[in-house]
């Protein structure tokens, strides 16, 4: 019977795979999808692009040159460990259906495991399913286009120099105002309009770059 699945929200995934054929066809299901799509394509390049950008999941294939996904997803571990990171959930993906393999792929700190060649019920059962175990929320909504999102990646991209400039810009951004944006309810509440009015003035162009 067909398995159905919460809809996921618009996610930002990495594809970890040697194979461009692999690469492209995931692409495909995920954009499909609505999802936002990088790619690596060994362990070396997957770490790189963990550290440096924003991801909601990584799907990581096992076998690949230069550094294999388990080897990856440990180092992955290690890292967040000492850097006080949240746990970036990564998923396996693998052609083989041996359970030695998946204890393998959990034993390196992998949090799902799909197989190949793809099953998109499957893969997408297997997201959705580790999603719901982290601590990204599994909202059901209508999936959002990057014209409706509230950030405009493009001219962010444009305006920043890269999509990594622009995440982490975003990131400093909510640390550096959550308090200031969560006074704006008592402020309102006190009437305080002449405080209000220096915030409003104050954020109305750094929320817009």
């Amino acid at each position: 019977s067909k398995q159905v699945h919460a809809e996921l929200p618009q996610l930002s995934i990495l594809v970890v795979d040697d194979i461009e054929q692999n690469i492209d066809l995931l692409s495909l299901i995920l954009k499909r999808n609505h999802h936002v799509i990088s790619v690596a394509r060994n362990g070396e390049q997957a770490l790189l692009k963990m550290e440096s950008e924003l991801f909601d999941l990584v799907l990581m294939d096992i076998q690949m040159p230069i550094m294999d996904g388990l080897t990856a997803s440990k180092k992955r571990r290690e890292y967040e460990v000492e850097n006080g990171l949240p746990r970036l959930p990564i998923i396996a993906l693998t052609a083989s259906v041996l359970p030695q393999d998946k204890k393998s792929a959990n034993e390196a700190g992998m949090d799902g495991f799909a197989n190949k060649p793809i099953d998109i019920s499957q893969l997408m059962g297997e997201i959705n399913k580790t999603l719901l175990s982290s601590d990204i929320e599994i909202v059901k909504k209508e999936p959002i286009s990057t014209q409706q999102s509230a950030i405009d990646l493009e001219k962010g991209i444009d305006l920043w120099g890269s999509k990594t400039a622009l995440f982490n810009e975003v990131k400093r951004f909510l640390s550096q105002s959550e308090n200031d944006i969560n006074s704006l309810q008592s402020l309102i509440t006190d009437k305080d309009w002449k405080t209000i009015e220096s915030l409003a003035h104050k954020y109305k162009g750094v929320v817009g770059n």
